[in-house]
């Protein structure tokens, strides 16, 4: 089985670099054309572009972002915004009735790189702003409240992205990350995290997989094997990065290569 991360691939061939995340009937058919010519296995909603996207076209959310001081309050406002939510959730629902049979993935970030990129969103440049174990407390409550709205969508899969190159890093804040987790565990979720090493050790038994991420270049792809405990009867998963600038060709005929061993 396939599992591919194609998304800023697919933006570039077929959304001329730009997707209407705002768009849930645009979105979707965009997600049609992108299934129909790669065909994943899993269908995946990156939770941050989406996030990203709605506060270049609501004027109000950077300011609502900005109102309070708090190291945090950005995520809070971020993720408490109706349309973040509505549009979320309402593109799960539609994916989970356009492909009943795939699996039906959110990735969203942890809360150390939640809080970095909704500073970084509100504020429209990189901050330096110090993150510790308080922040990171605080802000895993507001992961799991937005989670919540995917309770009755039909989802299959969590995937957590990581920001630290640090193992100990990655591991402690899995540690701060239990709202997160239970609300996962709670309606059934398998949870992986994604990571920039394979090295990554968890401490925790709440993450079922790890997927590390490849610095990929324009035209390789790096596919990976992944066992998901939970999913499909224990299944082992080709995990392939579709670099954004892969030439199409290229593309086509690595995944029949993939598909073949992965059958």
């Amino acid at each position: 089985m396939l599992w591919l991360d194609y998304v800023d691939y697919a933006e570039r061939l077929l959304a001329s670099g730009v997707l209407p995340w705002a768009d849930v009937t645009g979105t979707v058919a965009w997600y049609r054309q992108a299934q129909g010519l790669l065909g994943s296995d899993v269908v995946v909603i990156p939770v941050w572009s989406i996030v990203a996207h709605l506060v270049t076209t609501i004027p109000s959310l950077p300011e609502q972002m900005r109102a309070k001081p708090r190291v945090t309050h950005a995520l809070r406002a971020a993720l408490s915004n109706d349309a973040v939510r509505d549009t979320s959730t309402g593109l799960a629902r539609a994916l989970r009735a356009v492909f009943p049979q795939a699996l039906l993935a959110v990735t969203i970030p942890m809360p150390r790189l939640a809080i970095e990129r909704a500073r970084r969103a509100a504020s429209g440049a990189p901050e330096e702003v110090t993150i510790g174990e308080d922040e990171i407390d605080t802000a895993a409550p507001y992961l799991a409240d937005f989670l919540r709205g995917f309770g009755d969508v039909g989802l299959d899969v969590l995937l957590l992205e990581a920001s630290s190159l640090d193992n100990d890093g990655v591991s402690g804040e899995l540690g701060w990350c239990t709202p997160v987790l239970n609300t996962a565990r709670h309606y059934g979720w398998d949870v992986g995290l994604s990571v920039r090493s394979a090295d990554v050790e968890t401490s925790t038994s709440d993450i079922d997989f790890v997927i590390a991420r490849s610095e990929t270049s324009a035209s390789e792809l790096h596919p990976q094997p992944v066992r998901v405990a939970g999913l499909t009867g224990a299944a082992t998963f080709t995990v392939v990065a579709v670099p954004r600038d892969a030439a199409p060709e290229r593309v086509l005929e690595a995944l029949g290569r993939y598909r073949v061993g992965a059958g």
